[in-house]
């Protein structure tokens, strides 16, 4: 009996958000697990802790320790750049530079290739770069450093043939308002999400076979009219 495809999810606040979306969607034809501390990263999205991977240094770190645990996941999902795009307001200093964002990514495809899992990429999501100078005095982040860190992620995954999903190209098609702070989504935004990772895992892990649904409410005209908590 074939085993369904399973999937570790690491990531920062953003799928903390679309995660509980997700997990439904996933429920029928995959094994499903995302970094744990929900609860704690919950208290604030902004910090990196518990489920919330951090940065390419946090997240390269929480990877060799699964691993050494004995990670069971075949596939595993990542993204991280919005914490390594930080800067601090006084200095402007960035969290995590470009040459070391970049070392980092190298590190996570050559360390799970070596462990033999299969890495899927999700770029990381837009941000109004305005609205956030405007909501968040604790750092900054801008448009041109998150274009930056996506276009470098996206150069090392191709030449690493990791399998990249563009949640990012994805968000920004979608109508409405988006934002319910300086960066996170409106649950309707997050559910869209959830909907479009579902149907690229399919695209990825279940090469030749059609989703198993179409799921309802993540169309982009259901985002755009529905601003609903998660059920």
């Amino acid at each position: 009996m074939k085993h369904p495809p399973s999937i570790y999810l690491v990531g920062d606040s953003i799928s903390i958000q679309y995660h509980p979306f997700l997990e439904v969607l996933l429920r029928e034809g995959y094994v499903y697990r995302r970094k744990g501390g929900l609860d704690v990263a919950n208290r604030n999205l902004d910090a990196a802790q518990g489920a919330n991977g951090g940065d390419s240094e946090k997240v390269l770190e929480h990877l060799r320790e699964e691993l050494q645990a004995g990670l069971p996941e075949s596939a595993v999902a990542v993204n991280c750049g919005l914490h390594d795009i930080k800067r601090n307001p006084d200095t402007g200093e960035i969290q995590v530079p470009p040459d070391r964002y970049r070392a980092n990514l190298l590190e996570i495809a050559a360390l799970l290739r070596y462990a033999g899992k299969r890495l899927i990429w999700i770029t990381t999501t837009p941000l109004d770069e305005t609205r956030h100078l405007r909501c968040n005095s604790a750092f900054h982040r801008r448009e041109a450093d998150l274009a930056e860190y996506n276009r470098i992620s996206k150069e090392v995954m191709r030449d690493s043939g990791v399998s990249i999903i563009d949640l990012y190209d994805f968000t920004a098609t979608l109508p409405g308002e988006l934002y319910k702070d300086h960066v996170h989504f409106h649950p309707a935004i997050s559910r869209a999400q959830a909907g479009f990772l579902r149907r690229e895992f399919d695209r990825i892990l279940r090469t030749g076979t059609p989703p198993l649904h179409t799921f309802p409410g993540d169309s982009i005209t259901d985002a755009s009219r529905d601003r609903g908590d998660p059920a």
